[in-house]
């Protein structure tokens, strides 16, 4: 057993989070060629998306479909041979895509279970964009994008983010509050140069703590609910919308800084003075520049 790989996408199956580089499904056979087209599109749409490593996890039950949270009742297992599900996986890429992503295959016992779950792991691409270049059914040639769960026909917008052609960055909102309005996110973009592709949030905002039990793991869990991987919570250009309340603001933030290795970004709002019922965007607020000028004067 791969201890390495149990430990990446535990909280993932736990939670039954996908995300923009995660993606789970009880079964997936591929022994026709729409099975295979449709796994040749999501595997597109990962390889295209910002982050690093993607990771589509088979063999686990969806989480609407879930009646428990036992581990026993969410491993549904596979059952596939190994080699012949690895043959097939590419077989998919090489029939409907190019340039065709790196991927491998990896089945894993997780700890106190007696069944086997399959993760196909997505490299981190160096030949963007990828696409599907073959029709099949209801799959269309195109180069596609996965958000959030979500995989849609890229626009010549992201088409240009993905090659690099636009020479803008881009940047996602890490929501734990109100919801960010499409007028904040024009502002935020008008403000600071990023594109915001996307905007990731716990499964219910604003967030809300039980006063009787620990906030440190109440934040943990709140976190282990966003599907982002150890290489996009240190790579991709974050902005945080925090809780107004001041003690569950702090353990986030230290929650946070753990995972992303530095201190987060947050956004400031301010009360409109057009409109008092509005709140605009006002700045973001460097955290770890606001650490490094402390203690540069703290070493003077």
């Amino acid at each position: 057993m791969s201890r390495s790989l149990w430990t990446e996408i535990e909280r993932w199956v736990i939670n039954g989070t996908e995300g923009t580089k995660v993606e789970m499904k009880r079964e997936f056979p591929l022994t026709d060629k729409p099975s295979r087209a449709r796994l040749a599109k999501l595997i597109v749409a990962m390889a295209n998306a910002s982050g690093g490593t993607g990771y589509f996890i088979v063999g686990v039950v969806d989480k609407k479909d879930r009646i428990t949270n036992s581990i026993e009742e969410i491993i549904y297992g596979v059952n596939d041979n190994l080699d012949s599900y690895q043959r097939l996986i590419q077989q998919a890429l090489n029939e409907f895509t190019n340039p065709v992503p790196i991927v491998s295959y990896q089945e894993i016992i997780p700890p106190e279970i007696s069944k086997k779950i399959g993760v196909i792991i997505i490299d981190r691409s160096r030949n963007k964009p990828h696409e599907i270049t073959r029709e099949c059914e209801k799959i269309k040639p195109g180069i596609y994008l996965k958000r959030g769960s979500d995989v849609f026909q890229a626009n010549r917008e992201d088409i240009l983010f993905m090659t690099g052609a636009n020479g803008k960055e881009q940047g996602i909102i890490l929501n734990f509050t109100h919801p960010v309005t499409e007028n904040q996110i024009r502002q935020i973009e008008e403000k600071t140069g990023l594109h915001i592709s996307e905007i990731v949030q716990p499964p219910k905002v604003p967030i809300h703590f039980n006063e009787n039990n620990s906030f440190e793991d109440q934040v943990a869990k709140s976190v282990d609910e966003i599907a982002l991987t150890d290489e996009q919570w240190q790579e991709l250009n974050i902005l945080v919308n925090v809780p107004g309340f001041a003690t569950i603001t702090a353990p986030l933030i230290a929650e946070l800084h753990g995972r992303m290795g530095h201190f987060p970004k947050i956004l400031r709002f301010k009360r409109s003075s057009e409109d008092t019922s509005r709140y605009d965007f006002e700045e973001v607020v460097q955290l770890q520049r606001i650490r490094d000028k402390a203690r540069s004067r703290h070493q003077q």
